[in-house]
């Protein structure tokens, strides 16, 4: 299901730029906070969820919550929704190292010239197309990869036995347009000027039965994920969570004990709260800054 269109596409580098030639200046940063809480009784290994924050380029998070049904085959939920996780983030990361243009100017001068330390000067004008330069151009012909890119990258990657609900986001800190995919029953809230701006919806098959990424063919696919592409500002704040906290409070709750600026603890007070259905929790805030205030 696509609610929006994908990010625009951003023209490499070319290869021969010097360091001075500058690529278009980031102005927004997602500035992050997470809090995890697993379920008492999966406290020793640490719970089935699974998460990544990313701070290349203007940001990006993932969060993943392992089917616990698993267990009665004798599985570890956590192995098939840490293994997507870590597979997603290697996937947005590969992109933003390998097109300067989404970084910093500060980043994008470290990585000319560690290049050139490396290389010599005329390695870091000339460089050799890599392996991974020739993947990313046969996936997406040399655009950024997108969130919903990153769910079906991670699931063709992941062959264990489970599953596991995702959702992924990227922020351009260019444009500031949050791009985002979710499968499942965790997602995402903006809260702007103290308000809910927008909550992505729950993906189920029926009740307590979400759509999750699994092994074939008892899986659903990154193609029947719901896409977002949303324009965010500075003063924005992002909550990224599974369903162990939007299950339990609702919308209006959240948005009260989510951050209000960047000063704050930018996480939730999860540690105060009682009741609810018991279950793992986790959340990522994120908070819209403008570049330099993190410089």
């Amino acid at each position: 299901m696509r609610v929006a269109c994908e990010a625009a596409q951003v023209a490499s580098a070319p290869a021969g730029a010097a360091a001075g030639d500058l690529p278009a200046a980031l102005q927004l940063r997602l500035q992050f906070g997470v809090k995890n809480i697993p379920h008492p009784n999966k406290a020793h290994y640490g719970g089935e969820d699974a998460f990544f924050v990313s701070e290349l380029g203007g940001g990006a998070a993932g969060i993943a919550d392992g089917v616990g049904g698993w267990q009665e085959s004798g599985i570890n939920p956590a192995d098939y929704s840490k293994s997507f996780m870590a597979t997603a983030r290697q996937y947005l990361e590969e992109c933003a190292s390998l097109y300067p243009e989404v970084l910093s100017s500060g980043e994008w001068r470290a990585q000319q010239e560690q290049q050139a330390a490396a290389d010599g000067a005329a390695a870091a004008a000339e460089p050799a197309p890599t392996a991974a330069a020739s993947s990313l151009a046969s996936v997406g012909g040399g655009e950024p990869r997108t969130a919903v890119e990153a769910l079906d990258a991670a699931h063709r990657s992941t062959r264990l036995p489970g599953s596991a609900t995702a959702c992924v986001l990227r922020l351009d800190g260019r444009t500031g347009e949050l791009d985002a995919a979710n499968l499942g029953d965790s997602g995402f809230l903006v809260i702007r000027d103290g308000q809910l701006h927008f909550q992505s919806p729950a993906m189920q098959h029926f009740f307590d039965c979400p759509l999750q990424f699994g092994m074939p063919p008892d899986t659903d696919y990154a193609q029947d994920a719901a896409v977002f592409s949303l324009q965010l500002q500075p003063g924005d704040a992002i909550v990224l969570a599974t369903d162990g906290l939007l299950d339990n409070l609702p919308q209006e709750e959240i948005v009260g004990l989510a951050p209000r600026s960047a000063g704050e603890d930018g996480k939730l007070e999860l540690g105060k709260l009682r009741g609810g259905k018991m279950d793992d929790i986790t959340v990522v805030c994120a908070y819209v800054t403008h570049a330099e205030q993190q410089a």
